[in-house]
């Protein structure tokens, strides 16, 4: 039986508050809440159709060489997949997007917020990314001589505990925000620099 069902097969025997059901099958109150509020309005816990969103760019039948690819080397790259999966199928779009939407993810959210900086003048915003550009190929770097050194974690799930691009980020910036005491680590730091 669908959860949805014996969450709302167990509201309805009274057999606890919203809050007691949330905790006993282990999701959040709101999802309780809002399971009830849908349940009262359409008489289904069935979950709403998607509302749409971007046109997915791999069909059902692109899903067995998908599963074929992860089974030989489950340990591959989103990235090593993704160049095998074009290789096989001739998508070569869905390389190039994966690519684009990781760089500007990083750009955007994961430590250089290039949104908050409201630039819209062409030549501005051009020598920024470039920096950008700089920026992230130094912290990569970074990320992978510190990988030498003392490799990440890998977890039950096959994948490191924290992205080469994390470990030389978060090193980078504890550098510069000690950089009084950290004078030395900088110096090594810069040296990878010189190699981009």
């Amino acid at each position: 039986m669908d959860l949805r069902q014996r969450i709302l097969n167990a509201y309805e025997a009274k057999e606890g508050s919203q809050r007691q059901l949330a905790k006993r099958f282990k999701v959040s109150l709101s999802f309780g809440r809002d399971l009830m509020r849908h349940y009262r309005a359409t008489g289904t816990v069935q979950p709403k159709p998607h509302g749409g969103g971007t046109v997915a760019k791999l069909g059902q039948e692109h899903l067995p060489i998908v599963a074929v690819l992860v089974q030989a080397q489950p340990d591959a790259l989103l990235a090593e997949l993704c160049e095998r999966f074009c290789q096989q199928t001739g998508i070569t779009d869905y390389a190039k997007h994966w690519g684009i939407e990781t760089l500007f993810g990083i750009f955007k959210s994961r430590g250089f917020c290039l949104e908050s900086t409201h630039l819209s003048d062409g030549e501005r915003l051009n020598k920024l990314l470039a920096l950008l550009s700089l920026v992230l190929c130094w912290i990569f770097l970074t990320g992978e001589w510190l990988h030498q050194l003392k490799p990440l974690v890998v977890k039950k799930h096959g994948r490191r505990a924290k992205s080469l691009f994390r470990y030389g980020f978060d090193h980078l910036r504890h550098i510069v925000l000690n950089l009084e005491h950290k004078g030395d680590q900088f110096s090594e730091a810069l040296q990878f620099l010189f190699c981009t």
